[in-house]
């Protein structure tokens, strides 16, 4: 399910979140594929070969277009685990559109050579195999050397880190970590970043389409 939320401000300027879902079939190459096209097989596609448009990412760009995303409009994208892989590799790789910010959790974009246009916030917790799959050496418990103008790493033990790696690589953790470790990332971009966030319902606000794909 990928979820594309239209937001005007009170200027009538319109911006756009994305948000990318995360892995959903783990086993698709042991025990069947069952037709999500953010599974196993698209974790290492946008890895392994980044030049290749995987089916998630059709899916992503065709959701955009449906949605009526302009080229030159501003659009966030959001997400974690492989959903924050694709949001950092639609941002490196791909100019279909103004990516104007990237916001992921627990994913290994470390790497990917995102334009210092794109303001980046990468959610990272102590201990998360995850975000290693780039094999980028950490700069010890203080997370990855992408601290740029740009680019803000938030590397943080997780609140839920007593439960292991189930607890360190969760969704619900890292949401947490974001909204209690904010003002980690510098105010100015935290006042970029807010504009994707307001609307009142009346005069602005939001409109939000949910879109979804099975492999063929």
């Amino acid at each position: 399910m990928i979820k594309v939320t239209k937001v005007v401000d009170a200027d009538g300027v319109v911006r756009w979140r994305v948000a990318l879902p995360s892995t959903q079939e783990w086993l698709s190459r042991f025990n069947g594929d069952q037709g999500a096209v953010n599974d196993l097989d698209s974790n290492l596609a946008l890895m392994l070969t980044p030049s290749l448009r995987s089916q998630y990412e059709r899916a992503v760009l065709q959701a955009m277009q449906q949605a009526g995303v302009g080229p030159d409009d501003p659009v966030m994208l959001v997400g974690f685990s492989q959903g924050g892989i694709m949001a950092g590799h639609l941002a490196a790789y791909n100019s279909d559109y103004n990516w104007d910010a990237v916001v992921v959790a627990g994913a290994p974009i470390d790497s990917m050579p995102i334009p210092s246009s794109t303001t980046v916030v990468s959610v990272q917790h102590v201990g998360d195999p995850v975000p290693r799959l780039d094999s980028v050496i950490s700069l010890g418990t203080d997370g990855y050397a992408q601290q740029r103008p740009n680019w803000t790493t938030i590397n943080t033990p997780s609140p839920l880190a007593s439960q292991g790696v189930g607890g360190i690589h969760n969704a619900a953790a890292y949401n947490s970590t974001l909204q209690n470790q904010i003002d980690r990332v510098p105010r100015g971009t935290q006042d970029d970043l807010d504009a994707y966030f307001i609307g009142d319902g009346s005069t602005y606000g939001y409109d939000t389409t949910y879109y979804s794909w099975q492999e063929k």
